[in-house]
Parts: structure tokens; sequence; C-alpha cells
């Protein structure tokens, strides 16, 4: 379509089988929203007929709102991760030994992005020589993307602690998890759909297979689900997988097409079946102690005690 005129607009839209019942509402999201954006959720009334117009811009309007829940669940992720990184390899960051022999010579460590982000001439450090950048301050400047890269160049001790704050014994597991993460978090930021995507990071994942029969976890249910396990481990109690199914009430919007093309051995899941579901996977992943509350208490006391560190940051 070359022309982005209403006429056309509305021509390519009856071209794909749609019809348009509320033409105020319909003309008001195709005067502000392109029909590329919307196109995207196409794909979700690939079996239907005569269907109403009204529907896809409902999806796109879903979609916004669900990006928004998971950018602040996200937040809540990525500063806790910084918080442990910065614990665990706070006397060690400057020690190359800290790194996996195989990423000696290409690995992504504390200096080379303390170089780079001191280039920057940012208005926090601009004055500081780079060396005298402590782990806090730069740490607090790294993405997500950035933190999770340096990670994966840890050595095993140092992954693993991380890992275990979490209470996932499993460092593939949780690999997989951050780093699908930091994907979801890259397409959230950037206004990519995600409900009805299918993800280029595939989620590690066995028992999750087993209740869906999904093979290849690419899908949004998959991150659907580690975010819910994430909002129990770190008990911010903002009810994040309520909020997600309020959502879709609002807009009419069934938990099946999380699957996009696979189609799911569970039906009709809601919040509270929603619930029993990520309860069971949290047992099977995350390694349960009495000590829990005792040592979140332990770990806020050390955090408060270091320096050069954003309280309003903490979880």
């Amino acid at each position: 379509m070359h022309s982005n005129t209403l006429e056309n607009k509305l021509k390519y839209i009856k071209e794909k089988w749609f019809i348009i019942k509320d033409k105020s509402f319909v003309f008001e999201y195709l005067e502000k929203v392109s029909i590329y954006k919307l196109s995207r959720y196409f794909i979700n009334f690939r079996d239907k007929k005569n269907v109403d117009f009204s529907e896809v811009i409902n999806h796109y309007l879903f979609d916004i709102e669900l990006r928004n829940l998971n950018l602040l669940l996200l937040e809540h992720i990525e500063n806790s991760f910084k918080s442990q990184f910065v614990k665990y390899v706070w006397d060690n960051y400057n020690n190359q030994d800290i790194y996996v022999e195989k990423y000696k010579e290409e690995r992504i460590d504390f200096n080379n992005e303390k170089i780079k982000l001191f280039r920057k001439f940012d208005n926090d450090i601009k004055k500081l020589e780079w060396w005298k950048i402590s782990c806090w301050l730069f740490v607090e400047k790294l993405t997500f993307w950035e933190i999770v890269k340096i990670f994966r160049n840890l050595k095993f001790e140092y992954r693993y602690n991380i890992s275990m704050y979490y209470w996932i014994k499993n460092i593939n597991i949780f690999e997989s998890w951050v780093f699908s993460l930091k994907y979801l978090r890259n397409l959230c930021s950037h206004w990519e759909n995600i409900f009805n995507r299918q993800m280029t990071e595939t989620i590690k994942w066995n028992r999750f297979e087993r209740i869906f029969e999904i093979k290849q976890n690419n899908v949004y249910i998959s991150y659907f689900s580690v975010l819910s396990i994430f909002n129990i481990i770190l008990d911010i109690n903002n009810v994040y997988e309520e909020k997600v199914f309020k959502k879709m009430n609002k807009y009419n919007i069934s938990i099946e097409l999380f699957w996009i093309k696979k189609k799911p051995s569970v039906f009709g899941l809601d919040s509270e079946a929603w619930k029993v579901l990520v309860n069971t996977l949290y047992s099977f992943y995350i390694k349960k102690s009495k000590d829990f509350s005792e040592r979140k208490e332990k770990d806020s006391d050390l955090l408060a005690d270091m320096p050069n560190f954003n309280q309003t940051h903490m979880i």
C-alpha cells in the first residue's frame, strides 16, 4: 500500500477480510496508528472471516498495556540483578581471574566497559578519572543487556552465587531465563508487539513443556511464566498476574493467543488457575529454604551499608 490516506487504509482493511462496525472508533485509530503496526495482530484472526476491525485495535491496545505491566516488573528484576551482581563481585571487579578462560581475549570485562562509559561523558562521572568510578555507580549506569553480557563471562562460582540468591540451583536454567528477560526488556522498551510474537530467545524448561506439550518455548506464555516466578521470588506484591488477566478480560483476549500457532493442551486458564500452575513451577525450579526471609533481611542490611548506592532502587 503506497499511500497512507484514510481511503487507502480502509480499502486495505477490507481486502484483508475485515469489516468495520464502529466507524468512529476505527477511524480514530487509523488517524494515529499505522496499518503496518496494526497488521502485526492480523495473525490472531487468521482462521476467521468478517472480523470486526475493532478487535484488531483492541489487541493493539492490550499489547500496549501488557508491555507497561512487563516493564514495571522487569525494572524490579533488573535492579535486583544489579544489586546482587555488585554484592558478589564487589571486591573482584578489577580482577581478571573472575572471568571464564575461554573469554580471555574477547571477554566483556569491567574495565573495558568502564572506559566506554567514561568516554560518554555522563554527568555523574565526567569529573572522575575512569579508574575511580565505583562499582556501584558503574553497574547502575549499565543497561540490563550489558550487565547480562558481563554476567555470562564470569566464572561459575560468581554466576552460581548470583543464581542462588534467587534459589535457582540450575545455572543453565537461570542464564536462559535472564537472557530471555533481557530480550523481552528490549522488545518492550522499543514498543514491539509481544503477546502474539514468535520470540528469537527460547526459554529452557522441562516441566512446563510436559504441561503444555510445547517443544520450543519461544512463545509469550513461557515468558509470562518466568515473569510470574520472578514476581514470587522478589515478593514485590504487585499482583502481576491478576493485572494481566484483568487486561485480558478488558479487551476480550484469550490466553490461547499467547501460543500463536501452537495449540495448548490446557484451556480456560483464569487468574486463579494460573497461580496454581505458577506455584507448581515455582516449587519445581526454586530451592525452598526456611531461612529465606532471614537471608533477605541480612542481604538488605548488607546492601544498606554499601557506599554510592541509590537506595530507591532497592526491592
